[in-house]
């Protein structure tokens, strides 16, 4: 190879034989004597010192060595080399990261992956998308490989923030599950809508992949149920809707109803006090019918003891 280019390469912070980068240049600010000696401070024509950082590219580089040249990896870079000018520093390439990826895409001066790209794992998991420093950033989407068993192909397709699923975006299990909605550092977290295999549906708000706080959830069976959850559970005043219209409301605690609850008529002209269990019989009956006017306090008596629990547990 031209002697020039081996030493335009090495100027650069780069492989002499192949152009990986394998130091980031920086300024060197002060007189560093031992730097000089090393020859890890460098001046250039003009008397500008820069001093050269090695770096570390898992299988890549290792400490400033490049391990393509020792016969670890094969890079086919995407500019051409034509009569060995004009060459270029690594600016997109296929590369086998390592026995468990395979990149093509973009990289930056560092020799990170930055840009648009796609990752492929040996087990069948594809990323397509953009990369900032070597990680998933931006849109993207990853399909996960199926295994026996699996009802689906797994898809996220949305937004990502530093390898981690990080707001909007769309969610397919393998089960066959669905969630489309907000996503913080790979949880399902903010509002979203969760679409069960059965046929169940959820839409709502969303804390550390749990259901949690005001939703609604719409079984496949027809039936409606709104309110308020924590944790996974019906916690609070709750709202079930029946197919025939009807509407039972309740105090839930620990997915549980507790107490008395007031069910209304599908045309809400007639009301009746309901026990939530056996053990909370009325008058000896499970219900009794009441007026629409009593039955409307009843429900602000629940909405009331509700509200007093969650500040009981606020002052604990």
């Amino acid at each position: 190879m031209n002697q020039e280019i081996q030493k335009a390469r090495v100027a650069k912070g780069q492989c002499a034989s192949c152009g990986q980068q394998l130091y980031r240049l920086k300024p060197e600010e002060h007189f560093a004597l031992m730097g000089i000696l090393t020859g890890k401070v460098t001046s250039d024509a003009n008397g500008k010192k820069t001093r050269k950082v090695p770096l570390t590219i898992p299988n890549l580089v290792e400490k400033g060595k490049c391990l393509k040249c020792a016969g670890s990896l094969s890079v086919v870079a995407d500019v051409q080399i034509k009569n060995d000018v004009n060459v270029e520093p690594l600016s997109k390439a296929t590369i086998d990261v390592s026995a468990f990826t395979m990149y093509d895409g973009s990289f930056n001066s560092n020799g990170e992956r930055h840009g648009l790209g796609k990752m492929t794992w040996t087990n069948g998991d594809v990323y397509e998308g953009n990369f900032e420093n070597n990680l998933r950033n931006g849109k993207g989407t990853m399909v996960f490989a199926a295994h026996p068993g699996d009802k689906s192909i797994g898809k996220y397709d949305g937004c990502w923030k530093n390898d981690m699923m990080h707001g909007r975006g769309f969610r397919r299990y393998t089960n066959g599950d669905k969630y489309d909605g907000e996503f913080c550092l790979g949880k399902r977290h903010g509002e979203g809508r969760f679409t069960y295999a059965n046929g169940d549906m959820f839409w709502g708000w969303f804390e550390d992949n749990d259901i949690h706080g005001f939703g609604r959830y719409y079984y496949a069976s027809g039936q409606r149920y709104e309110g308020e959850f924590f944790r996974g559970e019906r916690c609070g005043v709750g709202k079930l809707q029946g197919k025939d219209g009807r509407i039972e409301i309740f105090q839930y605690v620990g997915n549980q109803r507790v107490g008395k609850g007031i069910r209304w008529s599908s045309d809400r002209s007639t009301a009746w006090l309901i026990a939530a269990n056996s053990n909370e019989k009325i008058i000896g009956k499970t219900e009794e019918q009441i007026s629409t006017l009593d039955a409307a306090k009843r429900v602000h008596d629940i909405e009331q003891a509700v509200e007093r629990a969650k500040l009981e547990k606020s002052n604990a």
